[in-house]
C-alpha cells in the first residue's frame, strides 16, 4: 500500500526506537521514525485522541508546544518541545486521566518524586489557654503516618477574633495513623489566650 507523504501529515522523527501500541492501527495520517536505522511508517486511526507511547527518550526536533510521552527503566516520561529543546515535565509509574492529568511518583527539578498529597479540614475550638501553657486538638487525615511532614493553615477569625492572641502559635504533627495533632501554645507570659473557634486544613506531602 502506498502511504501518502504529504507536507501536512509527514513528520520525521528520529531516535525513538520501537513505538508501542500501534501493531496494526487503522489508516491515514503516518508517521515515521526510526528503528534499528531505518525510516519505518506508522499510521494512526483519523480518530486518535491520545499521544504514542515511546521507549525512548526523544533526541528529534519538534513543533514547538509538542507532548511526548516515553516508557523505559519502569517508569513513563512526559517531555514538552519548549525553545526547541525537550524539557522532561513529568515521571511517574502511573498515568490517569479524568479531569485532569494525575501521576504517580512525579518528580520536580530531579528531586524526591511525590507520590500524593493529602488534604483535610476541621473546626477546632481550644478555648481558654493559660500563660506559658498550650493545648492540644485532633483532627483525622486520612492516609497520614508517624514522621510524614505536616503543613497547616488557619482561617484569619481565629486570631483576629480571638483573645489576647498575640504571642499564639499553631504547629502540627501525625500522632498516629489517619491523625494530625494541632498544638496552640501561647508564648504569653501573663495573659490567657482565647483563639477563637474556626476552620483548620491541614496537609501532607508523601513521598
Amino acid at each position: 500500500m502506498k502511504i501518502p507523504t504529504t507536507k501536512e501529515n509527514k513528520q520525521k522523527v528520529t531516535g525513538f526506537g520501537i513505538e508501542r501500541g500501534y501493531e496494526n492501527p487503522p489508516e491515514n495520517n503516518p508517521v515515521y521514525h526510526t528503528h534499528d536505522g531505518i525510516d519505518q511508517p506508522r499510521l494512526f486511526p483519523k480518530d486518535f485522541h491520545g499521544f504514542p507511547l515511546f521507549d525512548a527518550a526523544p533526541t528529534h526536533t519538534a513543533e514547538e508546544g509538542t507532548f511526548i510521552f516515553a516508557q523505559f527503566g519502569g517508569f513513563i516520561y512526559m517531555y514538552l518541545m519548549l525553545n526547541k529543546v525537550w524539557n522532561l515535565m513529568a515521571v511517574g509509574n502511573v498515568f490517569s486521566i479524568g479531569n485532569f492529568l494525575s501521576v504517580a511518583g512525579i518528580t520536580i527539578g530531579g528531586g524526591t518524586p511525590i507520590t500524593s498529597v493529602i488534604s483535610n479540614t476541621a473546626t477546632l475550638n481550644f478555648g481558654a489557654i493559660a500563660a506559658n501553657t498550650a493545648a492540644d486538638l485532633t483532627m483525622t487525615l486520612t492516609g497520614a503516618a508517624i514522621g510524614d511532614t505536616v503543613s497547616i493553615g488557619i482561617a484569619d477569625t481565629v486570631i483576629s477574633t480571638g483573645v489576647n492572641c498575640a504571642d499564639v502559635t499553631f504547629f502540627a504533627w501525625v500522632s498516629a495513623a489517619n491523625t494530625v495533632k494541632i498544638r496552640c501554645l501561647n508564648g504569653s507570659a501573663v495573659n490567657i489566650a482565647n483563639p477563637a473557634s474556626g476552620t483548620f486544613r491541614s496537609t501532607i506531602i508523601k513521598f
